[in-house]
């Protein structure tokens, strides 16, 4: 079975790709750190939406699920540029509401860029009062200063929080990716309407759909940054001279940047896999191909990150490279929606599980 994008497939991302580099280069996301305001340009969400890039883009209502492989293509190329913009939740959110509120006004200001949204994901201590209000904190909501609505799970529901409304207040907290800004959300008695509820369903099921779709796109996304990082350290090795030659001569240097390429081709194997799975909605393999592909990419990259910064010399890391973004952004990945351990226990719990049944059946076949 072929695994690999379409040719249309590989048109948009290349497409994708050449506008990204051209209007919003990894020097656009250095002048949005430096800035350090925290605030997204509405130049890169105008031309996100005047592209269909802003939403989750699909053809058959009936199966939303064929949209993901855009979505992963948007989010690979945007890691080639560290994009400075809340991407992964911006898509989940559409996802979502394409999914289980079609109708919903979040839908048309989303997808045409009027409201900019992001996710509470983990840390969520909010309760419901009788008055129907809202109160407590939510940790680590990314661009929650320049966001306008905040998604969270209370107990079965999905909900809308107004982040510009009086009674929510956020504060910055210190993060490593400083291109990927967190806040601390304050809730006290937020008021409730019909309008903030997405949807109601069994808890772990809602929770379980939006990390898997935000494990492809951030996986995704990790992988692009990789193949940046290749490109940019292969160049680098080509400049620079040690003993009167160019240091890509050397056979150590070589061996390192073969160990870098097939990293990240592996990497690109496990997710056109995981892409396939998806869009063609082989749900039995949802949750392995989640737990594999979140695990074994995070622990790629993350090696791949640090074979460039040794290639470099150690100037990877200081302010002037670029590198060090990019090592940051890989870093902040692999930790989100579960980290490489965590997914590495899930996928052994899922193959144990199947051997057991597996053996079970084995024996009621002997008996019988």
């Amino acid at each position: 079975m072929n695994f690999d994008y379409s040719d249309d497939h590989k048109l948009l991302q290349n497409s994708i790709g050449n506008l990204l580099q051209k209007k919003f280069p990894i020097t656009f996301s250095r002048e949005f750190l430096e800035k350090g305001d925290d605030v997204i340009s509405k130049e890169l969400v105008r031309t996100l939406v005047e592209q269909g890039l802003l939403g989750f883009l699909f053809e058959d209502p009936s199966n939303i699920n064929e949209g993901l492989v855009y979505s992963i293509l948007t989010a690979l190329e945007a890691g080639r540029v560290s994009l400075p913009l809340p991407l992964v939740e911006t898509h989940v959110t559409s996802y979502i509401l394409n999914k289980f509120a079609a109708d919903s006004e979040h839908n048309d200001a989303l997808s045409s860029g009027k409201s900019l949204y992001t996710i509470g994901w983990k840390n969520i201590d909010v309760k419901q009062s009788v008055n129907n209000t809202i109160s407590g904190k939510v940790a680590f909501v990314p661009f929650a200063k320049s966001a306008d609505f905040m998604l969270i799970q209370l107990e079965d529901h999905l909900l809308f929080v107004d982040l510009k409304d009086e009674s929510v207040k956020t504060k910055k907290v210190k993060s490593m990716d400083q291109t990927y800004p967190l806040y601390e959300v304050e809730i006290n008695d937020y008021k409730l309407q019909d309008s903030n509820v997405v949807t109601k369903g069994d808890a772990n099921e809602l929770s379980t759909v939006m990390n898997q779709i935000a494990t492809l796109l951030s996986s995704a996304e990790i992988i692009g940054a990789s193949s940046q990082i290749l490109d940019m350290t292969v160049e680098y090795t080509k400049e620079r001279k040690q003993f009167g030659q160019e240091i890509a001569k050397f056979q150590a240097i070589k061996h390192k940047a073969a160990e870098m390429y097939v990293l990240l081709e592996s990497s690109k194997a496990a997710l056109k896999y995981a892409s396939c799975v998806f869009s063609t909605n082989m749900t039995d393999e949802y949750e392995k191909v989640t737990h594999l592909l979140k695990s074994y990419t995070s622990d790629c990259c993350n090696e791949l990150m640090g074979l460039s910064i040794q290639l470099h010399g150690g100037i990877g890391f200081t302010w002037e490279s670029d590198v060090h973004l990019y090592y940051k952004r890989a870093r902040r990945i692999s930790v989100m929606y579960g980290d490489i351990y965590e997914h590495r226990e899930k996928l052994f719990q899922e193959i144990l599980q199947l051997t057991k049944e597996s053996a079970q059946s084995e024996k009621d076949r002997i008996k019988s």
